[in-house]
């Protein structure tokens, strides 16, 4: 028997099973969050040892990058070719292979 204004006792039985499953869906979002929490608490941590290395890796990267542009743009072209040579990055190596076509090699 429906009383009117409240819904039929199927509807109602329905609207607990919702409910029920929402509120466990809030849980398992809520230990998400707080997982994920966690793991930029500890990503932070373990980061805060590091900011130092990542200081004297950029100091190194522009330390070579001055010593490129003095010898590139200060020195002779030997010179250039020489130190170019002796760096491993592909950049450089395509560089320097570049140079070697057009001009003798360094010894």
């Amino acid at each position: 028997m429906n009383t009117p204004g409240l819904p039929a006792p199927s509807r109602l039985d329905a609207l607990k099973t919702n409910l029920a499953t929402l509120a466990t869906q809030a849980d398992a979002f809520g230990e998400f969050v707080a997982t994920s929490n966690e793991q930029i608490d500890m990503d932070e941590q373990d980061m805060e040892g590091h900011e130092n290395d990542l200081v004297v890796e950029r100091a190194k990267t522009e330390s070579v990058v001055k010593k490129v542009r003095g010898d590139f743009f200060g020195g002779d072209h030997c010179r250039r070719q020489c130190f170019f040579g002796e760096l491993d990055d592909d950049i450089f190596s395509t560089y320097v292979s570049h140079l070697n076509k057009a001009t003798p090699t360094c010894k």
